[in-house]
């Protein structure tokens, strides 16, 4: 599938099934009314505060192991490039996504032990203030960066094998995923990122913008809503990134040339 027709697809996937987009919607902003009792807890009631914050704490990371099994059902669907919306299951949803956060573990433990290697080695080089020292760790510096780079690509491809092949083993076979990462293109990959990154981008200066506004309105209404309109927004680009990066993977599976 051609890259510009998975962008298209994708921004429109949501709209497919406008009620299961409320409903993620509804779990989103769940997450946002988390966050707005957690913290107009602390301005009420110093007394209350640790036990709401660990009950909310608890709640959150359910809701967001949720998200993470739907959001593997949504690759999975788009691997075969299927145009149909998964339904919500949550005890399905939650079991899928505990294996995507071991899935994240490993792959955080292989990227963090690379580069705390390489970022050892940079930074003595660096210490030795010598011309060559300094333009080697430079070099080592920059290979890190994109190993770690790539190393996170791999990690989007192992969630597609997890969700495409239904099984850990399949996800956790590193050298495939790489392979499949480079069947797909780092290219593509990048523009991938780029795309999805100026989306999260957009969310982060939104939020900033909340954050501000809340600062000079102290207004519980006007902070709920702020809230919601920034996690209504992430719910979207959610979808969209997950539907995304499930069709690249289907050129995987069907074996096409972007």
């Amino acid at each position: 599938m051609e890259l510009s027709g998975i962008i298209k697809d994708s921004f429109k996937y949501p709209f497919i099934d406008k009620k299961q987009f409320g409903l993620v919607l509804l779990v989103f902003l769940l997450l946002g009314i988390i966050l707005f009792g957690s913290f107009f807890s602390i301005r009420a009631s110093a007394g209350i505060t640790p036990v709401i914050m660990a009950v909310s704490f608890i709640i959150a990371l359910i809701v967001l192991v949720l998200v993470g099994g739907y959001q593997l059902d949504i690759i999975g669907i788009a691997c075969e490039q299927d145009d149909d919306v998964p339904l919500f299951d949550p005890v399905k949803n939650i079991k899928d996504g505990l294996k995507v956060i071991l899935v994240y573990l490993v792959f955080y433990i292989l990227n963090g032990l690379i580069s705390f290697v390489g970022l050892f080695a940079a930074f003595a080089l660096f210490s030795t203030r010598e011309v060559i020292g300094v333009a080697v760790g430079i070099i080592i510096y920059l290979v890190v960066l994109i190993v770690s780079v790539i190393v996170n690509w791999t990690f989007s491809m192992s969630l597609c094998r997890l969700a495409y092949h239904n099984s850990l083993d399949e996800a956790l076979r590193i050298r495939e995923a790489y392979q499949d990462l480079r069947t797909i293109g780092l290219l593509n990959m990048l523009i991938y990122v780029i795309v999805f990154g100026i989306l999260f981008a957009v969310i982060l200066f939104i939020t900033l913008m909340v954050a501000a506004l809340v600062a000079s309105v102290s207004n519980a209404f006007v902070y709920l809503i702020a809230i919601m309109i920034v996690f209504a927004i992430l719910s979207y680009v959610v979808i969209v990134s997950s539907r995304a990066i499930g069709l690249l993977y289907s050129n995987v599976v069907f074996n096409f040339e972007i």
